[in-house]
């Protein structure tokens, strides 16, 4: 429940975490039982850190790699960061939802998808789980607590709209109604009413 890729996380902690995972992946057989929802604000660690596991290899599709983006300046500089990394599923979770976002990395094609391989920039397009390149899941929420700044529906509708054209699967975790915030989605719009998880061959 916190970043695991903050600084002041040793790399002798991530070590175990990470050991962790991989001997519950194992004993788990190719598809673990379990999904671990990886979400940080610091996406060149996690790059470099997955570099070394898993070297050229994609990493386990039970690890789904995510980062924060609150406004549309840390998504332009936190979104590609996380594109380098063949993952089976990134995400970003734009929580809390400070200002308009255009989700420009919905969708990319391949010859513009950049993933680590040997140590380099490779430009082919990584489909071993079937997973296509881009983001494959968008999660959104206004911030919550006594000093909580808006968040205004026009954004939310907005982003959703952009998932829908590119197809990507969008959860809203909660949004400000009547100057309140709802974790309900029976007291929302009926367009805001979306639960939804990507799919992962």
């Amino acid at each position: 429940m916190s970043d695991l890729f903050h600084e002041d996380v040793t790399n002798q902690w991530l070590g175990k975490i990470f050991f962790s995972i991989r001997l519950s992946e194992c004993l788990s057989g190719p598809f673990s039982r379990h999904t671990y929802l990886i979400l940080t604000k610091r996406p060149e660690r996690m790059k470099e850190w997955f570099r070394l596991l898993y070297l050229s290899d994609q990493v386990p599709p039970s690890q789904w790699l995510g980062i924060t983006a609150e406004n549309q300046r840390r998504a332009d500089e936190r979104i590609p960061v996380l594109l380098q990394i063949p993952a089976a599923v990134r995400w970003v979770s734009l929580e809390p939802l400070l200002g308009p976002v255009k989700v420009d990395f919905l969708y990319l094609r391949p010859e513009s998808s950049s993933f680590y391989l040997d140590g380099k920039i490779n430009y082919a397009h990584h489909s071993l789980y079937g997973v296509r390149s881009g983001l494959n899941w968008v999660v959104i929420g206004c911030e919550t607590g006594p000093k909580r700044r808006p968040c205004r529906l026009e954004w939310v509708r907005d982003i959703i709209e952009q998932c829908d054209a590119a197809g990507v699967p969008v959860f809203v975790k909660q949004i400000e109604v009547n100057g309140k915030v709802s974790h309900d989605p029976k007291d929302w719009p009926e367009w805001a009413k979306r639960r939804e998880f990507p799919h992962v061959l």
